[in-house]
């Protein structure tokens, strides 16, 4: 019995090492050195051993090899579920136009949440939120933070208080051209989401998967399109370009 108590104490130190490690850790690890595929993989090997090696857990060392493909098959879901990338942080801003796109795209979750497991939608409107999340999101806020940022200025030289100076009315000609395709661009990727939040709740209230199908396909490829407007508008904006005009 000391040796069984020996190796669960020691099987509890490998836990709390590993629960250790992540909390100490970067999340810049590849997913097969992270928890919990880590912690899996840690106890899973030590409880192999423990019936190899332990004669109290003697009669459990026939089925030693059943353990161990156990342990190897969640250490593996485990490491390749933590190897996909988290979606980009996004900057912190509060604007109107991100927070209905973020209210909207909530509400596609909760209906996708409540969809049967066996339908296109669970399939199809979780790779089109995964697309939203890591592409038109990020760079939507990007542009947000940027269009605000500009305004503030503008509004500054507009007032011209506290002893603003004010550029020439070419470079503000320039600026506000800029604002404008800025406004547009955000615009138009909020009247995007409302339009497909608003679709698709037509289409669950119909249950037409064939049409349901054939639209998450269409959104995808123009939220792919609209992603590469805003990443157009984007690096236009860049100093460098802003200065090589006429």
């Amino acid at each position: 019995m000391n040796n069984l108590h020996s190796a669960i104490s020691n099987l509890k130190s490998v836990g709390g090492n590993l629960v250790g490690s992540r909390r100490s850790a970067s999340d810049s690890r590849p997913g097969y050195l992270r928890p919990p595929a880590t912690l899996v993989g840690g106890l899973g090997l030590a409880a192999t051993v423990a019936v190899l090696v332990l004669p109290p857990l003697s009669a459990y060392a026939p089925a030693w090899y059943l353990l161990l493909g156990l342990t190897l098959v969640c250490y593996v879901l485990l490491a390749a579920s933590q190897s996909r990338r988290p979606p980009p942080a996004l900057p912190r801003v509060k604007d109107p136009d991100l927070d209905t796109v973020l209210r909207l795209r909530r509400e596609m979750a909760a209906r996708l949440a409540s969809a049967p497991a066996e339908s296109y939608l669970t399939h199809g409107l979780s790779s089109l939120l995964d697309q939203l999340d890591r592409e038109l999101i990020p760079s939507l806020a990007t542009l947000v933070a940027r269009r605000q940022e500009l305004g503030r200025r503008l509004a500054e030289y507009a007032d011209a208080r506290r002893g603003t100076l004010r550029p020439d009315e070419a470079t503000l000609a320039r600026l506000h051209a800029i604002y404008q395709r800025q406004n547009q661009a955000v615009r138009e990727v909020v009247q995007q989401v409302v339009n497909m939040d608003a679709a698709l709740l037509g289409l669950i209230e119909e249950g037409d998967q064939a049409r349901i199908a054939s639209q998450v396909q269409d959104w995808a490829q123009e939220i792919q399109v609209r992603w590469q407007s805003v990443a157009e508008v984007l690096g236009a904006e860049e100093p460098g370009s802003v200065a090589s005009g006429p």
